[in-house]
């Protein structure tokens, strides 16, 4: 059964050095075939990031850009598709999340 998989941006995908696009180091490089096989497996990908584009800057269109160049696809960006409670939730509905700054407290992670 397909899942859905919000996937964070800076310092998850790349090294956090916001506003610039970090590098992409040994670890980042693991989590991007990870999301490659999620997708490859079916599931509905989420790029789950606080980017936006601003006058000054596109800062989101530069993320976007730069996972479409490491073959990262995404289905949505910072949309909510399947939030039970309508597209009115801040927070981006998943059975999944892929952050840097998660734990797990059921798991003890």
């Amino acid at each position: 059964m397909k899942k859905f998989i919000a996937v964070d941006f800076d310092g998850t995908l790349n090294e956090a050095k916001f506003p610039e696009i970090g590098e992409i180091k040994e670890i980042h490089s693991n989590v991007h075939e990870a999301v490659k096989q999620l997708k490859a497996e079916g599931n509905i990908m989420i790029l789950w990031t606080c980017r936006m584009d601003l006058p000054e800057r596109n800062y989101l269109t530069e993320a976007v850009e730069c996972c479409k160049k490491h073959g990262l696809e995404f289905d949505y960006v910072n949309e909510n598709p399947a939030s039970p409670f309508g597209d009115t939730d801040r927070k981006v509905y998943a059975d999944i999340y892929i952050d840097d700054k998660s734990i797990n407290p059921i798991l003890g992670v």
